[in-house]
């Protein structure tokens, strides 16, 4: 498959610009688009139905009541080979129930049987994309506590760095060494989201 190549969008444009406090989606491509709009910007992308992924029913009746407690949609919109600055990431669109985009995830996973340095390199990708994320937005923050979440899941090591940008808030996480795996494997992700607007008071 010929990989596609990313130029940098998250670059500053000019070098000694002030960093953007304000994002209302991904790349221009605001909370609540169609598919067709995504395409627009990203032709490459192909559906993918994590529900139909699992492999007996009742995984796949556990993942769709997951999605249908959340707003969510089975149809994931990805696509594979999206490099930045030269190492290849996983571009995953997530939908709302009403087929409306929910939320963008940038993620590599590897696994202690497809590289055995797989911890360096998921720690590389993390330091890589969160560079690229200072450069553009400031410098992330560190939440408290936030590994005791993780460890509670089973993760025994995890970085986290938020970036909340106003109707936008980017979670960068680097995860690894599961206890409940027979296996080594990590995650790096970098999770946009929209900000939950509090209700104005109707007083």
């Amino acid at each position: 498959m010929k990989k596609i190549i990313f130029f940098l969008a998250l670059l500053p444009a000019i070098s000694h610009s002030q960093p953007q406090k304000n994002l209302t989606g991904f790349q221009d491509i605001p909370w609540g688009s169609t598919v067709s709009e995504i395409k627009k910007k990203f032709p490459q992308i192909k559906p993918r139905d994590i529900c139909q992924t699992q492999k007996n029913k009742v995984d796949r009746d556990n993942v769709k009541r997951f999605y249908a407690q959340n707003d969510g949609n089975c149809i994931i919109w990805e696509q594979e080979n999206y490099i930045i600055d030269g190492t290849d990431f996983l571009l995953q669109f997530s939908l709302n129930s009403s087929n409306k985009l929910k939320n963008v995830n940038i993620r590599k996973e590897l696994s202690i049987a497809e590289a055995p340095n797989f911890e360096v390199q998921c720690t590389q990708a993390f330091e890589k994309i969160g560079k690229l994320l200072e450069l553009k937005y400031g410098k992330g923050i560190t939440p408290q506590n936030s590994n005791s979440w993780y460890a509670s899941i089973g993760y025994l090591n995890t970085d986290v760095k938020i970036w909340s940008l106003g109707k936008t808030q980017i979670t960068l996480t680097n995860s690894w060494n599961n206890k409940f795996l027979d296996y080594n494997f990590c995650t790096m992700n970098a999770d946009y989201l929209p900000v939950q607007q509090p209700e104005t008071s109707k007083l």
